[in-house]
């Protein structure tokens, strides 16, 4: 019996390796995938957190930068003449046209096409005065605080005597002009 008993804790000592062999096989591979599967996932946790912090200081850029252009967004905003308020736009024509010395009238005129949707209050002034004064009015229309566009300008001079243009009188030596604009709106 002592063959025999031999035999059998041989082979259960055997059984019992290859059963702890396989278990730790089986648990190794587990806790391996495991740990690759964890990585994995840390890894492009990594990955979002840095490009999150990357967008983060982006958007913190962005803050302070808006901030820096603000003063310069108002006065964009500011550049547009209020479109159902066209007086105030009105009343600095007619200051620039008193300050160049120039005799003015200035009416509110529509589009020549009305299916052409533009974006726009479109003005006639008629000025007379002398030639420096009309430039010096064009000057301080370019260079005033409202962006307007030029759509058109017709200059006469007049030499000697009265003449009579459009129920305007102009003056000798004087010019005559009229100035087509389109004041942008917003």
């Amino acid at each position: 019996m002592n063959g025999s008993s031999y035999k059998k804790r041989s082979v259960i000592a055997v059984a019992f390796v290859v059963a702890n062999l396989t278990i730790l096989v089986v648990g190794g591979w587990f806790l391996t995938s495991q740990i690759v599967s964890s990585s994995a996932q840390l890894t492009e946790k990594k990955g979002m957190l840095e490009a999150t912090q990357k967008n983060w200081g982006q958007i913190t850029h962005s803050q302070k930068e808006l901030q820096s252009i603000k003063p310069e967004l108002v006065k964009i905003d500011e550049a547009f003449v209020p479109e159902d308020q066209p007086i105030e736009f009105i009343n600095l024509l007619e200051s620039l046209a008193q300050r160049t010395n120039n005799l003015f009238e200035i009416s509110l005129t529509t589009v020549s096409d009305p299916k052409k949707k533009e974006d726009g209050l479109f003005f006639q002034v008629r000025l007379t005065g002398s030639f420096s004064n009309l430039i010096h009015f064009l000057n301080y229309l370019q260079n005033m605080k409202y962006r307007v566009q030029v759509r058109s300008l017709n200059i006469n001079a007049y030499g000697g005597g009265v003449a009579s243009i459009k129920e305007v009188e102009v003056p000798a030596n004087s010019v005559y002009g009229i100035i087509d604009l389109k004041a942008l709106t917003n």
